[in-house]
């Protein structure tokens, strides 16, 4: 009797734990991807608002050969929707229905998921232009109503979807900048022989936008920890743990001597990478706009069926020490298996 009376007790901690969880957890999971492209807004915004166009860069699209649609309405108009049908591992099923034009900066869509499971999601579109350059930000929310919400602490949509949404921006921007006639770079991506690497670093989470003064900022904060005990400051790195348009895990990293002393800075922390086999690429302009590069590198892996490591590297050849950034040259490293 009285096992069944703790066992009871147990029961309603873990049920009144799981409520509190579910108030504190936010009800909804949220993937969101930015792409820069070198057009005006109104170029992009007509393969967004376009069913048809959308489903030409669409990553789910282009990887499921079975996939049928069937657009109902007005393409490019407020109601017009796409309706899929196609492999159920790759697409299943569901439709997309366009909510809101806000010609050329803002796309909204519902998306709804019917198979193999039913689900509603909203999709957003903001196009911000600047001297002909467009920023174009995808945002899909899908809701987790309580108490569900609590299996979002073990399932994240930005893991397991965040690279299907680079992936699709990237084909638009190919597409766009083609159609523009402007030229994609080629990056060649090489095997190399990464060397092990000891590095003192200061660590963050930071936006894209505060990368280029995070970056400088604390490169010369430890160079001046390292001057101050009459230490020789190595090569300039960025160690990236994660890579997002919302918040990047990135360090600021110096190469030091593997015989020095560690760090004892509270903010400085000094690392050490062993050496590994690694496919690299040669970036030439500010590392905030990449994107390219990293997408070479992904699609090398793919092609060469190998598995990446944690963390990323990008070795600042000359990138953070000029101020024009046409100047700055990053070599762009995956560690792989």
């Amino acid at each position: 009797m009285k096992n069944l009376k703790q066992v009871g007790i147990f029961l309603v901690f873990v049920v009144l734990s799981a409520a509190i969880l579910s108030f504190l957890i936010p009800a909804q999971q949220k993937v969101e991807r930015s792409v820069q492209i070198q057009a005006p807004a109104a170029a992009v915004y007509q393969h967004i608002a376009e069913l048809e166009s959308f489903n030409k860069w669409s990553v789910w699209a282009q990887n499921d050969s079975t996939l049928k649609n069937v657009i109902t309405g007005q393409d490019g108009t407020v109601g017009a929707s796409s309706q899929w049908t196609g492999d159920p591992a790759i697409s299943g099923e569901g439709k997309i229905t366009i909510l809101k034009l806000n010609a050329p900066n803002e796309i909204e869509q519902e998306l709804h998921f019917m198979a193999p499971h039913n689900q509603k999601a909203k999709s957003r579109f903001v196009l911000t232009e600047n001297n002909g350059l467009t920023t174009v930000t995808w945002t899909v929310i899908v809701p987790t109503p309580r108490p569900w919400n609590i299996f979002n602490l073990f399932h994240s949509m930005d893991k397991e979807m965040g690279k299907d949404f680079d992936q699709g921006l990237n084909n638009l921007k190919q597409i766009v900048e083609k159609k523009a006639g402007v030229a994609a770079p080629a990056y060649t991506v090489s095997q190399i022989n990464f060397p092990a690497l000891t590095a003192d670093m200061v660590r963050q989470e930071i936006g894209d936008a505060d990368k280029t003064s995070f970056l400088q900022t604390h490169f010369n904060y430890i160079k001046e920890e390292l001057q101050k005990k009459q230490e020789t400051p190595g090569a300039l790195y960025g160690i990236v743990y994660k890579r997002d348009a919302r918040a990047s895990d990135i360090g600021a990293a110096i190469a030091v001597s593997a015989e020095k002393e560690k760090a004892d800075n509270e903010l400085i922390k000094t690392i050490s990478i062993p050496a590994s086999k690694a496919i690299a690429v040669d970036y030439y302009g500010d590392p905030a706009n990449a994107q390219a590069a990293y997408f070479a590198l992904e699609n090398y892996l793919r092609e060469q069926k190998l598995e990446k490591k944690t963390p990323v590297i990008e070795e600042y050849k000359t990138a953070y020490q000029h101020t024009d950034t046409a100047r700055w040259h990053t070599r762009v490293i995956y560690l792989v298996d």
